[in-house]
């Protein structure tokens, strides 16, 4: 990892959620370094007052979702240049605290205390949702192979893998289990064979909808869990996301 090169200048750009976009800018490749191994997720970008917050999956960097034992001390954040290549910055792995009634969500925040001038992409998560979710799409960094002998290679030249899906039965209605209990916190997605792999954990969701020919989109959660048995994928609602936002 010696001939990464660190640069802390970030520039900001808002995500108007109902604009045309390329949602493949709002995700970013998270990953930490143990000898000649990557584990490897993704991230994205919300800002409260001023402050810029890294959001990903607390299990990409920890034991588990309650993010009680950390599987490293730190992890490395990928940012683009305008020519193509890349810089990365190295974060603590030291998320806030949540609170504790949501402790069990698999969802962590960093602020990120980087000064100017990059590209970086913004969610702006206080949009209010206006359309009916149906149709699903994100982009997450997975693993494309297990050869990390060039890890410096590895990480330019990852890139993210196009998640595509749909919502299973509805959004607006909580996950049922067969113990009989009920999940308001996230919802379910159904997913084409190989498009969700390891890494992708983290990646922001945006629902797709066209609108008067115009293809619209709408940030509405974050993938944590899939299943490529069942095709199946569980991602945290942007409602929730915000909730914990907001107390943090």
């Amino acid at each position: 990892m010696k001939n990464l090169r660190f640069i802390i200048i970030i520039f900001f750009f808002n995500f108007n959620l109902f604009a045309k976009v390329n949602t493949i800018d709002y995700s970013y490749l998270l990953f930490s370094v143990n000898g000649n191994s990557v584990n490897q997720g993704t991230g994205f970008f919300l800002k409260k007052n001023n402050i810029l917050y890294l959001v990903t999956a607390a299990h990409n960097f920890h034991l588990d979702k309650t993010s009680k034992i950390k599987t490293t001390e730190a992890f490395y954040l990928r940012l683009p240049k305008s020519d193509n290549s890349f810089d990365v910055i190295l974060i603590e792995n030291n998320p806030l605290n949540k609170n504790i009634e949501y402790q069990n969500l698999d969802v962590n925040f960093y602020i990120i205390n980087i000064p100017a001038n990059y590209n970086v992409n913004i969610i702006n998560i206080e949009e209010k949702r206006i359309f009916d979710v149906k149709s699903l799409i994100c982009y997450g960094y997975s693993v494309v192979d297990k050869n990390f002998d060039n890890l410096q290679m590895y990480i330019a030249k990852n890139e993210p893998t196009e998640f595509q899906g749909s919502i299973f039965k509805s959004y607006e209605k909580p996950i049922p289990y067969d113990d009989g209990t009920v999940d308001y916190n996230n919802f379910a997605a159904i997913y084409v064979s190989n498009t969700l792999g390891k890494g992708s954990s983290g990646s922001p969701v945006f629902s797709k909808t066209l609108s008067n020919g115009e293809e619209l989109f709408e940030f509405v959660g974050l993938i944590h869990t899939g299943n490529e048995i069942y095709k199946e994928a569980t991602m945290l609602r942007k409602e929730i996301i915000k909730e914990i936002f907001d107390k943090i």
